[in-house]
């Protein structure tokens, strides 16, 4: 039983990284969408509990006060890229993100 909760609670934390990453980049590709989700899902899977044990302890409730604000971001970027339009992908925008990059330097 302890198992099937450790996974939930990871699974959790990457729906909630996809929920983030759909929001940013709605025009990209499925599979890219489903790694950055995931690897966005384990940053808050380290970050969110370090936040609240500053203040708690690593306790149970530092934990779970993490998954719900996992949750409610995951809930608010789910939200939010409902209704966002589709920006044009990241390859449209290549030449803008050069030269807002390279022109400073």
């Amino acid at each position: 039983m302890q198992n099937v909760l450790c996974v939930l609670y990871l699974l959790v934390y990457a729906v909630c990284g996809i929920s983030v990453i759909r929001y940013f980049f709605a025009a990209e590709r499925t599979v890219l969408k489903l790694w950055l989700g995931c690897t966005a899902g384990l940053v808050m899977l380290l970050w969110f509990p370090a936040l609240f044990s500053f203040i708690l302890g690593f306790t149970l409730t530092a934990q779970l006060l993490a998954l719900l604000l996992a949750a409610a971001v995951g809930i608010l970027f789910f939200m939010l890229a409902r209704r966002r339009e589709k920006p044009a992908s990241v390859r449209d925008r290549f030449p803008v993100i050069m030269l807002v990059t390279l022109v400073p330097l």
